[in-house]
């Protein structure tokens, strides 16, 4: 349970069973802060900040936005949940870890996927609906796939298309 989380709120967290027995071993008989500062205050945010910033440093783990050279909590957060989506975790677990009012809260910081997303699951999914079919790479960027549409991006096909299909895509390319 976190008391006094953002908003004034206290939230019931889960962790693993391995945490839940370390922090028992840290405090028995938990009241109030349960990490403290040298000099026996609760941490401020700053200081949380800067412990997992040199953590980061030391892992040898760097933040990728380039305006920013450190590892944050923010960013271990959205590392997190972004993980958490890509194994399919559920949305609503995922929003009432985050501690979010709701689950729509989640779903607009969480809810789209990235490019590099959705090429992967293009190509599974792909995989999954035409096991039988023989796959190779097709070129798409400025062709009309075999599907019709016209691609505009640099991507690739899974699936290759009937040879009087390709035949057909290709001249009307050209």
């Amino acid at each position: 349970m976190i008391r006094s989380a953002k908003g004034n709120k206290t939230r019931q967290v889960p962790v693993r069973r391995e945490l839940a027995e370390a922090l028992v071993v840290l405090a028995p008989e938990p009241q109030g802060t349960l990490f403290r500062s040298r000099t026996g205050g609760a941490l401020s945010a700053r200081q949380v900040n800067r412990i997992v910033a040199q953590a980061g440093v030391r892992a040898g783990v760097s933040n990728p936005n380039p305006k920013y050279a450190l590892v944050t909590c923010h960013l271990l957060r959205h590392s997190f949940a972004r993980h958490w989506k890509q194994v399919r975790g559920s949305v609503e677990s995922l929003s009432k870890i985050l501690g979010h009012a709701s689950v729509k809260t989640t779903w607009d910081l969480y809810g789209t996927e990235c490019l590099a997303d959705v090429q992967h699951n293009y190509e599974v999914t792909l995989r999954r609906l035409f096991p039988q079919q023989q796959t190779g790479t097709i070129p798409l960027a400025g062709r009309q796939h075999h599907c019709g549409r016209i691609i505009s991006s640099r991507t690739e096909c899974s699936v290759q298309p009937s040879a009087q299909k390709q035949k057909q895509t290709t001249k009307e390319v050209e």
